[in-house]
C-alpha cells in the first residue's frame, strides 16, 4: 500500500456520465492506477477510494511525446518511451522497453523484447509482440494483443495472443 499525497484526475474520460479516477505519474507520464468510481456531488468534496492493481510503470521517460498526436520509435536498447496527450504511435524496439501511453487514442507496439506496455485513459491498442510481455490496458476499453512468448494482461477489455 503507497502513502502519502497522490494528485488525483477526475474526469468524464469516455463519455458515459460516470466520474473516471486517475492517478497520474508524473515521472513517466502515464497513469499508476485507476479505477470506476461513481461520485456523487457533495459540499464538503469528494472521497475516493482506490482499489486497484494497477502498477506504475517503472523508470523516468527516455523519450516523450508532445500534447499532438505523435508517432515515437525506440531504439536497440532498452526505452522508457511515454506518449502524453494526443492519438500516438508507440512503437518500443529492440530492447526490453517501457511504454506508456497518456490522454487519446494510442497504438502501443512492444516489438522485440520482455516489453511492459500500458494504455492510457482512453481506448488504446496495447501489443506486446515477441518475448514475454506485461500489458496494462487502462482506464478506456482497450484491445491487448500479447504476440508470442508468456504474457501477462490486465484492465483489458478484449485479449487475444495469450496462452
Amino acid at each position: 500500500m503507497h502513502t502519502g499525497l497522490f494528485h488525483l484526475e477526475l474526469a468524464d474520460f469516455n463519455g458515459d456520465g460516470r466520474l473516471d479516477v486517475a492517478v497520474p505519474n508524473n515521472a513517466a507520464g502515464g497513469f499508476t492506477a485507476g479505477g470506476r468510481q461513481p461520485v456523487a456531488a457533495a459540499n464538503n468534496g469528494i472521497s475516493v477510494v482506490l482499489n486497484s492493481g494497477g502498477t506504475a510503470p517503472p523508470g523516468a521517460c527516455t523519450i516523450t511525446g508532445t500534447s499532438g498526436n505523435d508517432r515515437l520509435v525506440g531504439t536497440a536498447g532498452r526505452d522508457v518511451i511515454c506518449g502524453n496527450a494526443g492519438n500516438d504511435v508507440i512503437v518500443g524496439g529492440g530492447g526490453d522497453d517501457v511504454l506508456v501511453g497518456g490522454p487519446g487514442q494510442d497504438q502501443l507496439r512492444g516489438q522485440n523484447g520482455n516489453d511492459q506496455v500500458y494504455g492510457g485513459p482512453d481506448r488504446d491498442v496495447v501489443i506486446g509482440g515477441t518475448g514475454n510481455d506485461k500489458l496494462v490496458g487502462g482506464l478506456g476499453p482497450d484491445r491487448c494483443d500479447g504476440g508470442t512468448g508468456t504474457d501477462t494482461a490486465e484492465g483489458c477489455e478484449r485479449i487475444t495472443g495469450l496462452p
